[in-house]
């Protein structure tokens, strides 16, 4: 079995830690536990793939991806002669890379910890269903092409009027469950950054939704023709998108 993508890591600044677990924990219907040095587990999450937070030492608020291997060792041999980078690992966490356009990402061994507990999502509520690699313009066919072959999946650009996105297709989680993994073209930005999407079955519950997430802690930064776009407390960025 290849690489999977395992959960998402919310990487938190200390000083905003217990809000961004409050404001998960409350937008997912999920119980934290703390796991042992930075890490809080959400348990019980809605969506086809677990989300985690980190507290940092340092450091500005992010996200990061956990894939996860047979053998971590192999695929992160592979995964540097496909153009990834080290970055710094401690003694006792797993490998952690950068891609091309200098996302961190971790490989962790299968198996190590507990399976996911996920759970459905009622249709009024978001569940995070998606994870989305945004990208300067100008680095938008490396990093579809760096993902598409860590995960030795398909890159397939999508149609107007989502055409600044590429889907990586076939990409999953542990036990074969579907994950979307999706490259964004975000232009003249020059800053690469991950974000997640909460998705809604009903599309008539985006505003409702979105006041929901406002008054556990969130802000809105934009409103789209197709979805919302807010920030959590301690200022990742996330989206709320109807079906």
């Amino acid at each position: 079995m290849g690489l999977t993508i395992r959960n998402v890591q919310v990487d938190v600044p200390a000083d905003r830690h217990d809000a961004a677990v409050a404001f998960w924990a409350g937008a997912l219907g999920a119980v934290p536990r703390p796991a042992g040095g930075p890490f809080t587990h959400l348990l019980g999450v809605a969506g086809t793939v677990g989300l985690h937070l980190q507290r940092l030492g340092d450091g500005p608020a992010g996200h990061h991806l956990d894939l996860e291997a047979d053998d971590p060792d192999a695929e992160v041999s592979r995964l540097l002669d496909l153009g990834a980078t080290e970055g710094v690992r401690s003694s006792e966490g797993p490998p952690v890379l950068h891609d091309p356009a200098g996302l961190a990402f971790c490989v962790c061994r299968r198996g190590a910890g507990e399976p996911e507990r996920l759970r459905e999502a009622r249709a009024d509520r978001g569940f995070l269903e998606m994870a989305v690699v945004d990208l300067p313009h100008a680095e938008v066919a490396a990093g579809a092409a760096f993902w598409a072959a860590a995960l030795e999946v398909e890159a397939r650009p999508l149609p107007p009027p989502v055409d600044a996105f590429t889907h990586l297709h076939g990409s999953h989680g542990p036990d074969g469950r579907p994950v979307d993994l999706l490259v964004q073209d975000l232009g003249d930005a020059t800053t690469a950054r991950l974000h997640v999407d909460l998705h809604l079955a009903e599309r008539d519950a985006r505003g409702a939704e979105v006041a929901r997430l406002v008054a556990l802690g969130a802000s809105v930064e934009a409103v789209r023709d197709r979805w919302h776009v807010l920030t959590d407390p301690a200022g990742n960025p996330l989206c709320v998108v109807p079906q």
